[in-house]
């Protein structure tokens, strides 16, 4: 998922990957639209993962269960942020946005358990600088991409006040994410933690257009 920035790391060139979107599969029953679906599907995923994250945190000092109940709120609200900047074309594209957003969803979920168990960030600390670099080198080719979308009155795709609104959300994000790791995990420096999220925003700006 990260490779084309850890090949940049190396000093060597990254190359662009086909393709290879399928759409999602329908609901298990074989029921229902897309839309219907990922709604349904996401209407029951959304309070497990709730106990889970409420479950990990329970012990954790009022501090820390506050800087992470920030975090969250900063991740809800840049997940609002995000769904604009998805395609909103084809009539999938409800269900699409569904996914998009639990999987982001469970992909938190992921990286809390993961932390828990010490399975930390650890990039080494000039990397951040060239992952900086890269995410706003792929934020400026996607405001140009959307710049064009936009005066050519394409429907559905993200505007640039759309992308500059989320990536205003995002840095928030990420920002709350820092300041909650400093509390939980304090001995991984600040800039590793802004490494994995810069290279994760990186990755979600390179699928919009």
């Amino acid at each position: 998922m990260r490779s084309f920035l850890l090949v940049l790391a190396l000093g060597a060139t990254a190359h662009a990957q086909p393709d290879t979107y399928a759409p999602p599969a329908p609901c298990a029953d074989g029921s229902g639209d897309q839309n219907s679906c990922a709604a349904r599907e996401s209407a029951l995923d959304a309070p497990v993962r709730n106990r889970k994250l409420a479950a990990i945190s329970a012990h954790w000092p009022p501090a820390q269960q506050q800087a992470f109940r920030n975090l969250q709120t900063a991740l809800s609200i840049f997940l609002g942020k995000h769904a604009r900047e998805l395609d909103q074309g084809g009539t999938g594209s409800y269900g699409m946005t569904i996914t998009e957003m639990d999987r982001y969803n469970d992909d938190f979920l992921a990286a809390i358990i993961r932390f828990e168990h010490h399975d930390l960030p650890s990039y080494a600390p000039q990397y951040f600088a060239i992952a900086d670099a890269a995410l706003n080198a792929m934020y400026r080719t996607q405001l140009r991409s959307s710049a064009e979308n936009a005066a050519q009155h394409t429907q559905g795709l993200p505007t640039p006040e759309d992308l500059q609104v989320a990536q205003r959300a995002w840095l928030r994000y990420r920002d709350a994410w820092v300041a909650f790791a400093a509390l939980r995990y304090p001995s991984i420096p600040a800039d590793s933690f802004r490494t994995w999220l810069t290279l994760d925003r990186t990755d979600a700006l390179q699928t919009i257009n």
